[in-house]
């Protein structure tokens, strides 16, 4: 999906001259869902029950400016449902619904851990790359490897020690 209506048509006049294929991964509107989402009206006094209380908690730490996804709230707090009525009943949030997109990896565990030991010919690589970046001048390197071969963890290191 692409954002600019420039991006759109630079890649309908590279698809034009056979440069590029454009498919659809997704049919249309499958990556989106309607969503239940809550929101505060104003600001709560303090004569709110526990249940209240702890609904208006985590509005204020999670709403950036757009609510908090009902279903948010109930994973963080599975017995929401009863504040988030008395809530609403006495117009102090405010439940609406918005349509969102679905993150295929939402829930997945994405954080891979560092090697602890880097091979031979990584050391070697990052010995040549680190005292280049420490003198912060320019200087190119192309690091070749098959898939899997550790060139990321190369880049990634060496990033560290920049900003060190």
């Amino acid at each position: 999906m692409l954002a600019s209506g420039r991006g759109r048509k630079t890649v309908a006049r590279l698809e034009a001259e056979g440069l590029v294929a454009v498919r659809e991964r997704l049919p249309p509107a499958s990556g989106l869902a309607r969503r239940s989402f809550l929101r505060l009206r104003g600001e709560p006094g303090s004569d709110l029950t526990r249940p209240e209380a702890r609904v208006v908690e985590l509005l204020r730490e999670l709403d950036r400016g757009g609510g908090v996804a009902r279903a948010e709230i109930a994973r963080r707090y599975p017995g929401c449902a009863t504040g988030i009525r008395r809530l609403t009943e006495k117009g102090l949030a405010e439940l609406f619904e918005k349509t969102v997109f679905r993150d295929p990896v939402a829930g997945d565990d994405l954080d891979f851990p560092a090697p602890k030991r880097l091979t031979p010919d990584q050391e070697q690589v990052l010995a040549a790359l680190v005292p280049a970046v420490r003198r912060q001048e320019y200087a190119a390197f192309l690091l070749h490897g098959v898939t899997g071969s550790g060139k990321t963890e190369v880049y990634l290191r060496a990033a560290a020690a920049a900003r060190r």
